[in-house]
């Protein structure tokens, strides 16, 4: 910022008012540009100068913007939250942090945040999914232990709901999910058992693998 703009951010910080809080347009009279270009810089439009993107960012973060997300909602239709649904028990060895980590900062720098969205033992996999969409509580999806033929994924294809899957399913309707290869590493393990003298191999399945 220049010694104009530092000067004008310390007046606004100091006047103030408790209840008020800073708008695009206390922004823009303070960058001296149009609330427009103050919206594009703050969602990183790449027509603006990289100059004006993180001046604008900086004059923000510097008066404590943070946007209306309620007004926000009502101009695009969008939440720019992406919901994670997480069962209790994968935060076992990490998994449910692992999740966290990954997305957050897959996210970071967009106008997204991460929610994390609880599913109980006791309530079937499809309720907090239905929640979140028949609530518009965010405008993607993502979970996880999915089945060959989760009622989960269906549903959100019939509603064309964004999501991805940790996990493959069965349906004939491709859809985005990220998964281990657990064939390839079955494949390997043998492999370095074979390697160290092993010549008998047994593995342990779930229930739920157990018929494939």
């Amino acid at each position: 910022m220049t010694e104009k703009e530092v000067r004008t951010v310390a007046r606004a910080r100091r006047g103030a008012k408790p209840s008020g809080r800073p708008t695009l347009k206390t922004i823009a009279q303070i960058a001296g540009l149009a609330t427009t270009t103050i919206s594009r810089a703050l969602n990183n439009a790449p027509e603006l100068a990289q100059e004006t993107r993180d001046r604008v960012q900086k004059i923000a973060a510097e008066i404590g913007y943070v946007p209306d997300r309620t007004a926000l909602r009502l101009k695009t239709g969008r939440t720019n939250v992406l919901s994670l649904v997480l069962a209790p028990d994968e935060e076992i060895f990490g998994f449910g942090s692992s999740l966290v980590n990954g997305l957050s900062l897959a996210m970071r720098d967009t106008t997204y945040h991460l929610v994390v969205t609880p599913h109980f033992r006791n309530v079937p996999p499809i309720d907090p999914i239905r929640h979140i969409v028949h609530n518009r509580l965010a405008d993607g999806v993502v979970f996880s232990k999915t089945e060959p033929f989760d009622e989960r994924v269906q549903f959100l294809q019939e509603s064309n709901f964004p999501f991805v899957s940790h996990g493959r399913t069965q349906w004939s309707e491709a859809h985005a999910y990220v998964d281990f290869d657990n064939e390839a590493y079955a494949r390997g393990a043998v492999m370095r058992l074979a390697r160290r003298g092993a010549t008998k191999v047994s593995i342990i399945l779930p229930d739920s693998l157990a018929h494939l």
